[in-house]
């Protein structure tokens, strides 16, 4: 078990002692779900599979998820724990194209993760102020795909996956529309070869002043992040435009001070019908890291262990576009495409679902990618991934 695992054991510990010890005088509430997962994928006849006997070949796995959130209120504040618990079957397979491949293993061994996406706990001073310690995720960005001024929370490999960032929060809510949050994250600082310096800091004001959504940002980090930005969003007539625009400082790769400019600009455009929806999302992103941030995973060249703010994204120009159909309690579909237009990658992802049954949903993704194998999306191994849901809500 690594350092920062430790600390955020011992974390979840007191946080639920805590709120076993104010059950006298609290409510509590638990939602999660169950959630299992069938996947079927192709390995690339590719360079990007390190191993040639793998590949074009294909294989098969499942997953069970546990996912549980805990919500203890008292008096003067709230205790939250969200986490799952993954198992995995030990038996996997795998065969030449074309063919039924056959595993081998005991069908009754499983393997079992836990991943702790936040346990905090916050305490209310007044209606205008509240601590909160632990680990958590703040609302922060109005982009929709692309936070360029968000470099505090940590980004997941997984794009459905949201961890909270390490530390204590003070939340000042000055106004009905004016609020202020002051952080302090020490992730960093809890790995292994951490110290002091690798505390980061962060400062988020958010306002809403008809009709702009507007917000002023700045994260710090000692030789890693030096981030102010700016994020709006404001309705024009049937569209939302959103944009984020910040200026990384500090150039981390070359320990000398240097502008690196990120912007993000998008729009979203939505039908609402009595019984169906229709949402249609674009965005466009320039990297201005790309020139000092080369490639993701290249020896020497991390920035930041939890990989917060964008210093992995390898290209300078990106886009983003989606499109999204629900019919209410029936079925929903949506298509997804994220184009790296510096290699001319891509990822793209097909998903339907359908959600007629109280409680239960059944979902069909298929996410293919394209590119070079040295190109962002080209160097995934898998290029045709067939995933299967069923979940139950409580």
């Amino acid at each position: 078990m690594s350092a920062p695992q430790r600390v955020w054991l011992v974390c979840s510990g007191i946080l639920i002692a805590l709120s076993i010890g104010t059950s006298g005088a609290q409510d509590y509430e638990l939602f999660g779900s169950v959630e299992l997962r069938s996947e079927t994928a192709h390995r690339k006849d590719s360079e990007a599979v390190a191993d040639p006997d793998d590949r074009n070949t294909w294989y098969t796995g499942s997953e069970l998820h546990l996912a549980a959130t805990h919500r203890f209120a008292f008096e003067s504040g709230e205790v939250v724990l969200d986490h799952e618990i993954i198992a995995v079957p030990t038996v996997s397979g795998s065969a030449g194209t074309g063919s039924g491949g056959v595993g081998a293993g005991d069908a009754t061994e499983v393997e079992l993760s836990h991943e702790l996406y936040q346990a905090y706990l916050s305490l209310f001073a007044g209606r205008s102020f509240t601590a909160t310690l632990g680990r958590r995720r703040i609302n922060w960005g109005k982009a929709f795909a692309f936070s360029v001024t968000d470099a505090l929370h940590p980004q997941s490999p997984d794009s459905e996956v949201e961890p909270g960032f390490d530390g204590a929060v003070g939340t000042f809510l000055l106004g009905p529309n004016l609020s202020f949050e002051l952080v302090g994250a020490v992730q960093e600082a809890t790995s292994v070869d951490g110290t002091i310096d690798d505390v980061r800091g962060a400062a988020y004001v958010s306002a809403f002043i008809t009709p702009l959504d507007v917000a002023l940002s700045y994260v710090f980090q000692y030789q890693a992040i030096n981030r102010p930005g700016l994020l709006v969003s404001v309705p024009v007539g049937p569209l939302l435009f959103a944009g984020e625009a910040g200026v990384e400082i500090f150039n981390s790769r070359e320990d000398q001070t240097e502008l690196q400019p990120l912007a993000s600009i998008g729009a979203e455009y939505s039908i609402y019908g009595i019984l169906s929806e229709v949402t249609a999302r674009g965005e466009y992103l320039y990297n201005g890291l790309a020139a000092s941030n080369p490639a993701s995973g290249v020896s020497g060249q991390v920035v930041t262990n939890d990989f917060a703010g964008g210093f992995e994204r390898p290209g300078e120009h990106y886009l983003y576009g989606q499109l999204s159909y629900q019919l209410v309690d029936s079925w929903y579909t949506s298509h997804a495409l994220l184009y790296n237009a510096s290699d001319r990658s891509a990822y793209i992802e097909h998903r339907i679902g359908l959600v007629a049954l109280p409680g239960i949903d059944l979902d069909v993704t298929g996410i293919w990618n394209s590119g070079a194998a040295d190109s962002e999306f080209g160097a995934v191994p898998d290029d045709l991934t067939i995933r299967i849901a069923v979940k139950g809500s409580f």
